[in-house]
């Protein structure tokens, strides 16, 4: 049930990472990842938005 429902919310039109300006693609790599049911790695230099999109993922 949890799975469906996140599936719906992935899908929707509107933006489930409001919290995050740009990185379209990140995002979309995010979501892919999410409905294939596949772990997320996110790696990077400090200030790039990990913990922002984490956080988000986690409001999901």
């Amino acid at each position: 049930m949890i799975v469906d429902e996140l599936r719906e919310v992935l899908l929707a039109e509107s933006d489930p990472f409001t919290d995050i300006i740009g990185q379209e693609d990140t995002k979309e790599q995010v979501r892919s990842a999410l409905l294939a049911k596949k772990n997320i790695i996110i790696v990077g230099s400090p200030g790039i938005g990990k913990t922002t999109l984490a956080r988000n993922v986690a409001k999901l």
